[in-house]
């Protein structure tokens, strides 16, 4: 739980920072903690999506690599995995 509480203090403070989780207690966690103005709080799907979007991520299997571990998936997934 430090580990949590430390990474959502740190992206509190770090604009450039983005808290990610698919941790429900982390998640509820952090939306208690997060007051700042932007999207600072993202689940891994989302995150996946703006990393290959912004072309930080360019290799799609490792979506399908990553995303395995984070179900539920939300219910664009498919649909938008499908056109990459």
């Amino acid at each position: 739980m430090t580990h949590l509480r430390a990474s959502v203090a740190l992206s509190l403070h770090e604009a450039g920072l983005i808290f990610v989780t698919h941790d429900k207690n982390g998640a509820w966690l952090a939306l208690r903690e997060t007051w700042g103005s932007g999207e600072r709080l993202l689940g891994v799907a989302p995150f996946l999506r703006r990393l290959y979007e912004a072309k930080a991520l360019t290799d799609a299997t490792v979506l399908d690599d990553v995303i395995i571990h984070a179900e539920p998936r939300p219910s664009w997934w498919g649909a938008w995995r499908a056109t990459l």
